[in-house]
């Protein structure tokens, strides 16, 4: 069985569900409660994951935002961490 067999099988499956899914490299203390539960690297699962759909992944593109004093301010003043 391939992973496209196993993925399809799934997705029939949780379609009938509200079900979450863990991508981690680490146990969670949600992970009983979960539906999937896949001990890997994010970016490598996704990259799986487009694979079988016939996706591509577009290239990154740093928009430096971290550089524009208007862009970082307004981001302090929005998404308070403190």
């Amino acid at each position: 069985m391939s992973v496209s067999d196993l993925f399809v099988i799934f997705l029939e499956y949780a379609s009938n569900f509200f079900l979450s899914f863990h991508i981690d490299l680490q146990k969670t203390p949600y992970d009983d409660e979960c539906a999937l539960r896949i001990y890997a690297r994010c970016d490598d699962v996704m990259r799986m994951v487009m694979k079988e759909l016939n996706l591509t992944i577009p290239p990154y593109t740093d928009l430096e935002l971290w550089s524009d004093a208007e862009w970082l301010e307004n981001f302090e003043q929005t998404w308070p961490f403190r």
